[in-house]
């Protein structure tokens, strides 16, 4: 079974480095093909998102939260001070 087609509890893996739960998309790979149009990506340090994102709207020591729009959100999940996963999570 190939990873682009591996579902299991509600896990559905697109690809090796993109994971789509029922309500949100996690990106767990430093790959430019991941990257928002501001150049937000796996890898880069809080002080990079605030200089690309600004501050968050709501932000924990490890997770920093987005709005998006209605119904959207962007999430950034650090470890040891960089991004380790981003996630969209749908909110409705």
């Amino acid at each position: 079974m190939s990873p682009q087609s591996l579902t299991l509890s509600g896990y559905q893996y697109a690809y090796p480095s993109v994971i789509k739960l029922s309500a949100s998309i996690v990106f767990t790979k430093d790959d430019q093909a991941y990257a928002t149009p501001d150049e937000v990506k796996v890898g880069l340090t809080q002080d990079e998102v605030i200089a690309k994102l600004g501050l968050p709207n709501a932000r924990t020591e490890t997770a920093w939260s987005y709005r998006v729009g209605d119904g959207l959100r962007f999430q950034l999940l650090f470890e040891d001070g960089r991004v380790r996963f981003i996630s969209l999570i749908k909110t409705d």
